[in-house]
C-alpha cells in the first residue's frame, strides 16, 4: 500500500501540486494520466523516495518514506524512468540482475533463488533471446523491455512505471500493460503507472489518477467517464473527448484546422 497524507510536490522554487490525499492499494494497476506539466513524473519520484515531498508524507506499508534509507526502501518499492540510463557493455541479463541487489549480501552474489527471480522476469517481458547482448546495442522498445524485467525481478510489493509502454509497438503495449494487470492481481502487488495511452489505461486499469492543474482525481475509469474527469481533463478548443462504450474517441471542431500547435 502507499498513502499520502496533505502532500505537497515539486521543486524548491516552484510547487507542482499540494494537499494530495491519495491510497493506492493492493491488487490494484493504477494509471497515472493528465496532460504534460501536471506533475505525474514528479509524484511517481516522491512516492519513490527520489526528491523529496515539499510538504506532508508518504508512507509506503504504514512506514514513514523518511525513515527508510536506501537498502530498505529499495526492498519496498521499485520504480523504472524511461530515462534510465546504463553502461554500454553490460550485457542485458546483468541488466535484470541489478534488480537482485538489494536481496543480495555484502558481495553480492546471486543465489539460485535470485536467478530464478532473474529469469521469470526475462521470461515475463519476452527478453530471453537478447540475454547476452549488450544493452546499448538494443532498440528503444527492447531496452524499455530490460528494465520493466529489471523492476519485476526486483521483487517489490510496490512498483512504479514512468511511461512504461513508451518506445513499444501496439502488440507490445498491450501486451505490457496485460502483464502489469497480471502482476497486480496474482501477485498481490501495488502498481502505479504513468501513461499517455487513454484508451488503453481505460482498457486495463482498476483505477485512474488524473493530473490536472487544479489538482488529483481518483477513480475506476467507469465512474470517470461518467463524472465526464476525463473529457474536461484532456478536452481543448479545437477537439473534444467522446465516450463510446469506454472506449475515448477524439472529435475535432469545424475549424481545428485554423488552430496551431
Amino acid at each position: 500500500m502507499i498513502e499520502t497524507h496533505n502532500l505537497t510536490i515539486g521543486y524548491e522554487s516552484k510547487i507542482i501540486q499540494s494537499n494530495l490525499n491519495i491510497v493506492a492499494g493492493e491488487n490494484r494497476l493504477i494509471c497515472l494520466v493528465g496532460t504534460n506539466g501536471t506533475g505525474k513524473t514528479t509524484l511517481l519520484k516522491t512516492l519513490a523516495g527520489l526528491i523529496p515531498a515539499l510538504k506532508g508524507k508518504v508512507e509506503i506499508d504504514n512506514t514513514d518514506l523518511t525513515t527508510l534509507d536506501n537498502y530498505h526502501r529499495a526492498k519496498m518499492i521499485a520504480i523504472t524512468q524511461t530515462n534510465t540510463h546504463t553502461v554500454s557493455d553490460v550485457v542485458v541479463r546483468e541488466v535484470v540482475e541489478l534488480g537482485r541487489y538489494p536481496h543480495t549480501n555484502l558481495l553480492g552474489q546471486l543465489t539460485a533463488d535470485d536467478n530464478r527471480s532473474v529469469d521469470n522476469a526475462m521470461l515475463l517481458t519476452h527478453i530471453e533471446p537478447f540475454a547476452s547482448r549488450t544493452y546499448n546495442s538494443l532498440s528503444d522498445g527492447e531496452k524499455q523491455r530490460t528494465l520493466i524485467a529489471q523492476t519485476i525481478a526486483q521483487d517489490t510489493k510496490n512498483i512504479l512505471f514512468d511511461e512504461p509502454t513508451a518506445h513499444l509497438d501496439i502488440p507490445n503495449k498491450i501486451n505490457i500493460m496485460l502483464l502489469l494487470q497480471q502482476l497486480a492481481h496474482r501477485q498481490n502487488k501495488t502498481i502505479i503507472c504513468t501513461t499517455h495511452d487513454l484508451n488503453l489505461a481505460l482498457q486495463t486499469a482498476d483505477e485512474l489518477w488524473v493530473m490536472t492543474r487544479e489538482g488529483l482525481k481518483q477513480g475506476t475509469p467507469t465512474q470517470l467517464l461518467e463524472e465526464q474527469i476525463l473529457q474536461q481533463a484532456f478536452s481543448q478548443d479545437n477537439y473534444t473527448l467522446v465516450q463510446h462504450n469506454n472506449v475515448i474517441e477524439i472529435r475535432f471542431s469545424q475549424n481545428a484546422a485554423d488552430h496551431t500547435c
